[in-house]
């Protein structure tokens, strides 16, 4: 499972959003299975919180979003089977490791994530769902979706027909932040002020685990190199944004904490009251490992125009 942490430090934010495309239309479709909820954190009703289930539901769409619009990738359908190549999914309110009890028809580009909550130390984690008992001709076949090689030290695409995400009950300090792009989380300067994990920003980053920013995917782990990332995007952003040689990573599965003055979605931890959202090295890194990728042209001044830098002032605890 690959897990974002809180932090309570300074961050500067470089937003390096491309302007890439005018009119991209959505092509994969995350589907959401909120059956698995069964601690209600997705219900529809108002929380303790003031939230409405409506409004929860609605930002975990609005980041899943982000990658629909750009994804331009074309998977096959696939019936995920109960006996043969059982489709198996971490439980996202356990934590325990799950077969599907009936077989699963997963359309064409559908990717069915299975979304809950659990008492946790962290915001949030995911996990990509997979194949038990394990057939590599299987994974070089009909797993693939119709995408090139994922599978084994050739594996140079990406394509899975799920997972599992869950999210934190019980935050140690503070509260969710529902708001959308276009509704700012406000910033905290007094210890009296009001502490928010943006929830917006947890999700796009769970979901990035999940669609395989992750060396639990094999096109992700060949390009690891020691404690670095080699892909020749994001190594070609990382010089764009003034780094220097293959990006630092830490664990594995994301970029070196506070990289880049702590901007990208892909970051290990996300400060209180600050927002990330993907930058043009996460987008990269996405390329990389086999998306077809192509940004759409924002809609909404939320989505930071290019090359903006915002400091975000010290949070106290």
């Amino acid at each position: 499972m690959n897990i974002l942490k809180k932090s309570m430090t300074a961050a500067v934010c470089v937003s390096t959003f491309s302007l890439l495309a005018a009119d991209v239309s959505a092509n994969i479709d995350i589907v959401f299975d909120y059956s698995t909820d069964t601690s209600g954190f997705f219900d529809l009703v108002t929380h303790a919180d003031g939230s409405t289930g409506a409004t929860r539901r609605a930002r975990l769409n609005e980041a899943a979003s982000f990658y629909e619009n750009a994804f331009q990738d074309t998977l096959s359908a696939i019936t995920v089977s109960n006996t043969t190549n059982v489709g198996r999914y971490i439980d996202p309110v356990s934590g325990s490791p799950t077969s599907i009890s009936s077989p699963i028809s997963i359309a064409e580009n559908e990717i069915r994530v299975f979304v809950g909550s659990q008492n946790q130390g962290s915001l949030a984690w995911a996990a990509s769902a997979w194949y038990s008992p394990f057939f590599t001709s299987w994974m070089e076949g009909t797993a693939r979706r119709g995408q090139g090689d994922i599978h084994g030290s050739n594996a140079v695409d990406t394509a899975m027909w799920g997972g599992s995400i869950s999210f934190d009950t019980s935050l140690s300090s503070g509260n969710w932040w529902w708001g959308d792009q276009n509704n700012d989380i406000p910033d905290r300067v007094f210890a009296h002020e009001p502490i928010f994990h943006d929830f917006l920003s947890t999700a796009i980053h769970e979901l990035g685990h999940l669609l395989g920013f992750s060396d639990n995917a094999d096109s992700f782990d060949n390009l690891l190199s020691g404690n670095t990332f080699t892909g020749t995007n994001a190594v070609a952003a990382y010089a764009a944004a003034g780094g220097s040689g293959n990006v630092p990573t830490v664990g594995n599965a994301h970029w070196q904490d506070g990289l880049l003055g702590d901007s990208l979605a892909m970051d290990p931890t996300l400060t209180n009251n600050t927002r990330k959202l993907l930058t043009d090295l996460d987008w990269a890194a996405f390329q990389d490992i086999g998306w077809e990728v192509v940004i759409p042209e924002p809609t909404s001044i939320a989505l930071l125009s290019l090359g903006s830098l915002f400091v975000m002032r010290r949070k106290k605890a």
